[in-house]
Order: C-alpha cells, then sequence, then structure tokens
C-alpha cells in the first residue's frame, strides 16, 4: 500500500547530508549573493546545458572525476545530478517566535475552513485583508474565545482550542466537512510534534525551472512568488527596528506562501490529466492486464468469449507459463528463453501450456477477464468475460471479441 505521511521537517534536515544555505544568516543581498541564491532555488537551463555529467550548482565544475569536490565560485559540492534531490535553501524560526508549522499541515486546516480565503493566514497574520470577506465562523470565534489575537504564536499555542471551537460550530457539522476536521483533529493529537519544526525548507530546485531564451528568462509565477517572500522574511530577520507583530506576520506569510506553493505545484504539475500521478500511478498498467485492438469473432460462439493474440498470451500470463514449463521438464534458463524467443515465433510447446492454463483455469475451459474501453462511464463499459483460445497466428495481433457486446462499450470493432 502507498499512502502519504507526514514527516518532520528537523529530521529532513538532518537526514540531507548535501550543502545547505541558511537564509537566516545571509546578512545583505548583493547581486553577486541574490544570483547564488536563485541557483539554489531554481534549475536553469538553456539550449545547450542539459546534461547527465555530475556538477557542481553553477555548472562551473564539471566530471565524475571531481566528485566530491567543492566548487569555488558557488560554494557547493560536485554530485551526481540524481542526488542533487535535497532542498539547498533553509530558514529557521525566529528567536522569538514558535517553530513552523508544517506547510502540509497548513494546507490541510487551510482547505477544510474553506478555499476563499487562506484562513490560516488570517488568524496569524494581521496584514492579510482578503478582499472578499472572511468566513462568518472565523468572525464568530474572535468575538467568542477570550483572549483570542491574531497573532502566529496565538496560533500555534491555542491551535487545539481553534480546532475544537471549529469541531462544535455549525459550519463543520456538514458530513464531509466533519469527517476531515475529526481526521485533522486525531492527527494533531497523534504526531503534534511533528507538525512543528524549528527547520524549514523552501522547495528543491528539481521541481522549478528558468529556462533563458533569447526573448529573456522564463519561469512559473508560483517560484517567484516564493522568491519574493523568502528575500523579505530574511530582510525582516535582519531588521532589529521592526515590532512583534510584523515579525509574526513574516512567520505567517512564509508559511502561507509555501504552503500556496506546494499545492500550486500538486494542481499543475502533478494531479493534472498530464501530471505525474496520471502518468505513473493512475494510468499506470498494472499487473496482468493489456491492451490490444479489438476485432470480432467470426463463425459460431458465445457473447462473453475473447480470443487472445499469441503474444499477449506468451508476455501477460509468462509467470504461470514458467510454472507450467518447469513442470515438463525444463530449467528455468531453458524455460525463460524459449518464451522470449516465443513472443515473436510460434512454439507447438508453449500452445500447449496456454492451452493448459484454460484447461486447468477454476473455471474449466476459460480464464475469467474483464474487458474496459474507456471512458468507463456507462454500464456495460467494462464487462465480465472468458478467455477461451489464445491465437496461433502471430500476424494476428487484435483481441477478438463477440460483435453482441460492443454497443455496450461504445466501441467500433474490425469485422473480420
Amino acid at each position: 500500500m502507498v499512502y502519504q505521511k507526514l514527516k518532520n521537517l528537523d529530521s529532513y534536515y538532518k537526514e540531507c547530508t548535501g550543502d545547505k544555505i541558511i537564509l537566516n544568516d545571509v546578512k545583505y543581498f548583493s547581486l553577486e549573493e541574490r544570483e547564488k541564491i536563485n541557483n539554489a532555488l531554481m534549475t536553469v537551463y538553456d539550449s545547450s546545458s542539459i546534461s547527465m555529467v555530475p556538477s557542481c550548482d553553477c555548472g562551473l565544475r564539471k566530471g565524475g572525476y571531481l566528485l566530491g569536490r567543492v566548487c569555488s565560485a558557488c560554494s557547493t559540492t560536485v554530485r551526481d545530478i540524481g542526488d542533487k534531490t535535497d532542498p539547498l535553501l533553509w530558514l529557521h524560526a525566529l528567536d522569538d517566535m514558535p517553530n513552523f508549522i508544517s506547510p502540509h499541515f497548513w494546507i490541510m486546516m487551510k482547505n477544510v475552513m474553506g478555499k476563499r480565503i487562506d484562513g490560516m493566514r488570517w488568524l496569524s497574520d494581521t496584514s492579510y485583508n482578503p478582499p472578499v470577506g472572511v468566513f462568518d465562523f472565523l468572525i464568530a470565534m474572535k468575538n467568542s474565545i477570550p483572549g483570542f489575537e491574531r497573532s502566529y504564536p496565538y496560533l500555534v499555542n491555542n491551535i487545539e482550542t481553534i480546532l475544537i471551537y471549529m469541531q462544535n460550530h455549525s459550519a463543520f457539522k456538514i458530513p464531509n466537512k466533519k469527517l476531515l476536521l475529526d481526521g485533522i483533529i486525531d492527527l494533531y493529537r497523534r504526531d503534534k510534534k511533528i507538525i512543528f519544526s524549528y527547520h524549514l525548507p523552501i522547495v528543491n530546485k528539481k521541481l522549478f525551472v528558468m529556462e533563458n531564451t533569447s526573448k529573456g528568462k522564463y519561469t512559473s509565477l508560483g517560484i517567484a512568488d516564493v522568491m519574493d517572500t523568502v528575500l523579505q522574511f530574511v530582510r525582516t530577520v535582519n531588521d532589529p527596528k521592526l515590532t512583534l507583530n510584523k515579525r509574526s506576520n513574516a512567520m505567517a506569510r512564509i508559511i502561507s506562501d509555501l504552503a500556496n506553493l506546494y499545492q500550486y505545484y500538486y494542481k499543475e504539475y502533478l494531479s493534472r490529466k498530464p501530471g505525474v500521478y496520471r502518468k505513473h500511478i493512475y494510468g499506470g498498467r498494472s499487473h496482468f492486464t493489456f491492451r490490444a485492438v479489438i476485432t470480432s469473432i467470426p463463425g459460431p460462439h458465445h457473447y462473453d468469449e475473447v480470443h487472445v493474440p499469441w503474444s499477449i498470451g506468451v508476455t501477460v500470463f509468462r509467470p504461470h507459463l514458467l510454472n507450467l514449463l518447469i513442470k515438463e521438464g525444463l530449467t528455468p534458463k531453458k524455460a525463460s528463453r524459449l518464451l522470449f524467443n516465443a513472443v515473436n515465433n510460434y512454439d507447438p510447446l508453449i500452445e500447449k501450456v496456454l492451452n493448459l492454463l484454460i484447461t486447468n483455469s477454476k473455471t474449466p475451459g476459460r480464464i475469467p477477464l474483464i474487458v474496459q474501453r474507456n471512458p468507463s462511464l456507462l454500464i456495460g463499459s467494462a464487462q465480465k468475460l472468458n478467455i477461451t483460445r489464445f491465437k496461433t497466428d502471430i500476424t494476428d495481433l487484435t483481441l477478438s471479441i463477440s460483435i453482441l457486446i460492443t454497443a455496450a462499450m461504445n466501441a467500433d470493432s474490425n469485422f473480420i
């Protein structure tokens, strides 16, 4: 089972053994310093710079023989491109402020409150006054909880009080919101130490690309906004004249902007139709599945029959065929070699064991399978059918099904 789990960012900081820049320690921002931060925040490409050769971040030192060396220009270590997966830029909490709230937990809280505004930021940043208006339950909370104030320290120190107030408010009695809120409360009580951390990473540079073109430099708006927020936060750190309230606002703003960036990245690059989840998880091929062009079955047949192409039978049922071939007296190596050769060549022994699969099935004479044609929106788009024959003509790569069931699938079969 694959699932998401919150990770304590202080533990993550200790695990990152590569180069790290603590931005709180940067005292001024010269052009050279800003360029260094840009290099740590974004991957810059031009038409000739995409390379798999180990290098430092600025690209001055390249080559496998330099692995582990420190570049004199950017002060980063020469590493393989696959090793450069940890964030280089980090912040630590201000001395007179509580630790950072995990941006992922911030997203959970923000979404359960409502997506029209950032309710978490309103609770912790007095400079945030959304033009669309504040949620009614936030105004009621402000007037109901004794000693309530809009500040980051108050939010951190009283987050359970806020959660309990929300749990008892009518706005969160709706089943979906109640379920989400109950889950957040349970998470907070169970993993409180994971939610708060002294260190905060500023995104992995692999996620964001700046492209140099003849017309200028281009990057996404999301990372540009975070860059501005990061620089503003560091200026706040180094300004002794700023009031406690403004330092509180700065803590809330940096977490809010990072949370927005994560959410933007999930939406634009991971969750959309061409995104990573669709490509590698939802759209990934499951075990013992296949895809083929369909044709009709000629002659008398049952409507639930399926005739499978030779090459698909050999590859999809490979583990079963290996087992049967070993029982026939072949060594695992010879059986594997025979199957490899049989993908594009007819073999009588392979035909024999393919037919044994049908004969020895739990439903003798047929192997059950689900045939589905996307989009699977209507009843009949997916149907339980049965493999009754593996084709022996290696040039026929089509899956043959009955013309009687194609209408339900909204399928266009090629008639034979």
